[in-house]
Order: C-alpha cells, then sequence, then structure tokens
C-alpha cells in the first residue's frame, strides 16, 4: 500500500503506463497486476475445497479412460457403477488429465488455475480494446474481470471448471468484434464461433447456456449500432446451428 501510494504521488505509474502506451504494450500492465492477484493459486497443498477433489479425480479418470482407449462414461469408482460424466462436459478434466501427464494432480489444477486466469484478463482486455478502441477503458475492463472475487473465489472455491469458462467466454465476444471490424473474415468468424460455442458446451452446458444466450443479445445490439446486421447475422446463425450440431 505503501509502495502505491508513493507511485501514485510521484507519478511514477502515470510515467511507466505512458512508456508502456508508447511502446504498445499496455497490456503488460493487466498481466503484471493480475498475475500477482493469481499467485494464491500456485499455493502449497492440496487442492481440496468444494468440489476440487471431485473434479481432480474426474480428471485422472478421464485421463486413464483415454489413456486405455476407453470412453470415459461408465465407472465403478463412484456409486458401486455410474456414469459421472453423463449429464456434464469433461473438456476441463481432458485439459487437467493431459497435464497431469507431467505432474501431480494438484500442480495440474493449480498451473492450469494461473495459466487460464490471467489469459481470461488478457483476452477481457483485447475484447474491449477492439470493441472500443480505448486501451484505458480496456486496461479498467480487464482488472475488473481478472480481480473481481467472483472470477477469483468461484475457482478457488473448487468450480474447477469455471476457469476454463472464464477463458473462453472473453474469447467469443472478441471474435465477434473482431469480424465487426473486419479484422477477420466471414468463414473464419464462422469456424471461430462454432469451435469456441462448441468448447463452452463440452467444458459445462448449463453456464455455456446462459453465456450464449448474453452473447447472442450482446451480438444483435452490436450488429445493429454498427449498422452490419446483414454482414453478420447469417455466419453468426449457421455458427450457432453448427456448434448446436457438433454437441447434440
Amino acid at each position: 500500500a505503501v509502495i502505491a501510494a508513493v507511485g501514485i504521488r510521484k507519478g511514477y505509474f502515470s510515467q511507466l503506463y505512458g512508456w508502456l502506451e508508447q511502446k504498445k504494450k499496455e497490456w503488460l500492465l493487466v498481466a503484471a497486476i493480475v498475475g500477482i492477484a493469481a499467485v494464491p493459486y500456485l499455493s502449497r497443498g492440496n487442492v481440496v475445497l468444494g468440489d476440487a477433489m471431485q473434479y481432480s479425480a474426474l480428471s485422472i479418470y478421464v485421463k486413464e479412460s483415454l489413456l486405455q482407449a476407453a470412453y470415459p462414461y461408465w465407472t465403478f469408482h463412484w456409486y458401486m457403477g455410474s456414469a459421472p460424466l453423463a449429464f456434464y462436459g469433461w473438456l476441463s478434466m481432458l485439459a487437467t488429465g493431459i497435464v497431469n501427464l507431467f505432474v501431480s494432480i494438484d500442480w495440474a489444477n493449480k498451473i492450469l488455475f494461473f495459466a487460464f486466469h490471467i489469459s481470461s484478463a488478457l483476452l477481457a482486455y483485447k475484447f474491449v480494446k477492439v470493441a472500443t478502441g480505448n486501451a484505458k477503458a480496456a486496461i479498467v475492463a480487464a482488472l475488473v474481470y481478472g480481480l473481481s472475487f467472483e472470477h477469483i473465489a468461484r475457482v478457488m472455491v473448487g468450480r474447477s471448471i469455471t476457469a476454463l469458462t472464464y477463458l473462453l467466454t472473453p474469447l467469443l465476444f472478441l471474435i465477434y468484434e473482431m469480424r465487426l471490424v473486419d479484422k477477420i473474415g466471414k468463414y473464419m468468424f464462422v469456424a471461430a464461433t462454432t469451435a469456441v460455442i462448441s468448447l463452452l458446451v463440452f467444458n459445462h452446458q448449463a453456464d455455456a447456456i446462459f453465456i450464449i444466450a448474453i452473447f447472442t443479445i450482446y451480438a444483435a445490439f452490436r450488429a445493429s449500432e454498427a449498422g452490419k446486421i446483414k454482414a453478420t447475422a447469417a455466419g453468426l446463425a449457421f455458427a450457432l446451428a453448427l456448434a448446436a450440431a457438433i454437441t447434440s
């Protein structure tokens, strides 16, 4: 707190921002601040709070199933036989299981939590930067997204799978904004949107439904505002339909 107060009083932060802005590397501020906030993910000990132990067990189960060339559907590890993933996506478990090939399951979780958290804030920064063209607004938005209690606490208390959801959400909005300003073509837009929506569903269907609904409303308002309804509506509709077909 003292260092921050002195930095503000002396104008060091303003000078640092000015230098980063000149180098077009303002995103480093987001990476540094959110990275410091995300350090607790790397704390010693086991990842055990809330449902975290269950997700760790499911990650190991997914990994072992795939190593045995078996689909992770039915197991006798729970309830004398059950299908723990019948109604849930297992993308997050797959990612954790892959990292678990090289490090322990706890460190696999910690590494992914840390990497996903910083990356999600950077994607939020890029999304707002493209949407507004204002780097300062993008920094504020990214810090709100990366430092919010909802974001950190939801993962820390054991909702492990949400770490990946928080990463994919700003990516979906970023892709749409890039299409609006013609930074990507219509075919790339359809492919990328389909892929991200499908990944959201494969990670957690319930969260994905709400995110896709909000995204669709946002897309309609932004297209109307930019006068590009005709240019984006068909591609977005096709991407939603294709994602529905892939995930059904």
